[in-house]
C-alpha cells in the first residue's frame, strides 16, 4: 500500500508513457523577457539537448 503522507513519487500508468517527446516553450511576445525566465529557458535547452528520454518499465 502506498501512503500519501510519505511524499514519495510513484510512477502511475507507466504502460501509457510516451517514448520520446519534444519540449516546446510557448510564451506571449514581449519586448523584455525577465532574466529569470531567460535563465530557465537556457537551462532547459542545455539540460535536454542531445539527451533522449529513456523510459524503463516498472519493476
Amino acid at each position: 500500500m502506498i501512503r500519501l503522507q510519505s511524499g514519495a513519487l510513484v510512477r502511475a500508468l507507466a504502460e501509457y508513457a510516451m517514448q520520446d517527446a519534444d519540449i516546446h516553450w510557448l510564451a506571449p511576445h514581449s519586448a523584455h523577457t525577465p532574466k529569470r525566465i531567460r535563465l530557465l529557458v537556457d537551462f532547459l535547452v542545455e539540460r535536454f539537448r542531445d539527451k533522449p528520454r529513456k523510459i524503463t518499465p516498472p519493476a
